[in-house]
């Protein structure tokens, strides 16, 4: 992430680059997969394949918001890879290899890789060596994690907020499913599929799908309960279900199915379809609302109200403009680590407009409002429940001790 934004710069655009360039590598890599672990595979399949994953809501969130989310997909992927794919004598390497990476994309992804390993354990009860390899190369990346923040200074800032950190923007348990709308229908269709293939899947592959239906059920639960499972995490539960869909999909023979087969076939197809629809809604939105949501607005907004000598504290939607602008920049989250000295030394707050009260309480000392922000967007896609809010940015500035305005 550090070399690819000193070569292409620190913007919104360049972040959205790596992200469309890394999620290219992990479609490619998900088709070899599913090449892989299936029968062989015609380029229809493939395309559907694509399609279904790359349409669903979590996938496609983390590829088109400018967070490196799909570094995490990527290394997961590239795990899985190693696992199957390498003669067995280089097996262990390249898996040891791959999972030095895991703690470099967040903690999350240790956490995935540990529970997918536990559950493969437990379930077929064998290929230790491989499993002790995943962790001896996780043991190896958090190693090297904590070596750099520890010539940072940021190692013991790291171990006291992480448990914070873990639990920041968690929601309740209930609604742990939903945070990804694609999740339900592609579990849905992968059950459709297993009725339909109930007496044509061998024993071998029928375990393969289980473990990865499992997976799909169990990371949403689990994830919660040590910390919190948002959308960008969604990516974990709905890839193996869509995997799984897939897998069983390409044991069909359409003559040989019967009427309830075929019924069940084309019940998990609309289902498939329905879980990639969440990528064409929002292109529609995008097609609406271009220029209302062009962050080259918020950009020039940010130019024009944060000088190179501010020290400021900004909200994540205008993270990009004020960091590259301001002297110092804090964002979100950070003004719970601030001591009074640094507190008093901001300068400018650019805040979401429903933050500015608390964060003004938080912040303390005398502001006064100099600019705001917020375009006006279509109401068309609302008024489906396809759009979402749009920038409402404040821009406060401290007043001078003495001075009133």
């Amino acid at each position: 992430m550090a070399g690819w934004v000193s070569l292409f710069g620190f913007t919104v655009t360049s972040v959205r680059a790596l992200n469309y360039v890394t999620i290219i590598f992990v479609a490619i890599g998900f088709v070899f997969l599913f090449r892989r672990l299936g029968k062989p595979s015609n380029i229809l399949a493939d395309v559907f394949l694509l399609l279904v994953f790359l349409g669903g809501a979590g996938v496609s969130y983390n590829y088109r918001e400018a967070r490196p989310d799909t570094l995490g997909m990527l290394v997961a992927l590239l795990i899985a890879l190693a696992a199957i794919s390498p003669p067995p004598r280089h097996r262990l390497m390249f898996l040891t290899a791959a999972a030095v990476f895991a703690p470099f994309t967040g903690l999350q992804t240790v956490a995935y890789v540990a529970l997918v390993c536990a559950t493969w354990l437990v379930m077929a009860r064998r290929n230790y060596a491989e499993i002790v390899a995943v962790a001896v190369g996780v043991g190896l990346g958090l190693l090297a994690l904590a070596t750099l923040y520890a010539m940072t200074g940021t190692l013991r800032l790291f171990v006291e907020h992480l448990p914070e950190n873990a639990k920041d923007g968690a929601g309740p348990l209930r609604d742990v499913y939903l945070s990804d709308r694609s999740l339900i229908p592609a579990l849905l269709a992968t059950a459709c599929l297993r009725f339909a293939t109930r007496h044509r899947v061998v024993a071998e592959r029928l375990d393969l799908v289980r473990f990865l239906v499992l997976i799909s059920i169990t990371t949403p639960i689990s994830l919660a309960i040590i910390g919190k499972f948002p959308i960008t995490y969604a990516w974990m539960a709905y890839s193996p279900a869509v995997l799984a869909a897939m897998l069983l999909m390409s044991e069909i023979s359409w003559r040989d199915l019967d009427r309830l087969g075929k019924t069940a076939t084309v019940a998990s197809v609309l289902c498939l379809l329905f879980a990639a629809a969440t990528f064409p809604a929002r292109l529609l939105v995008v097609a609406l609302e271009w220029q209302a949501r062009s962050y080259r607005a918020v950009e020039n907004f940010i130019d024009q109200s944060v000088t190179s000598s501010d020290v400021a504290y900004s909200g994540f939607p205008a993270y990009y403009p004020v960091r590259a602008k301001a002297r110092v920049a804090y964002f979100e989250k950070h003004i719970q680590l601030m001591d009074p000295a640094e507190k008093a030394a901001v300068t400018v707050l650019v805040l979401d407009r429903k933050d500015v009260a608390n964060t003004i309480a938080l912040m303390g000392g005398n502001w006064t409002r100099t600019g705001s922000f917020m375009p006006v967007l279509d109401s068309v896609p609302r008024h489906f429940g396809l759009g979402e809010r749009g920038y409402d940015l404040v821009v406060m500035r401290r007043i001078e001790s003495g001075r009133r305005e």
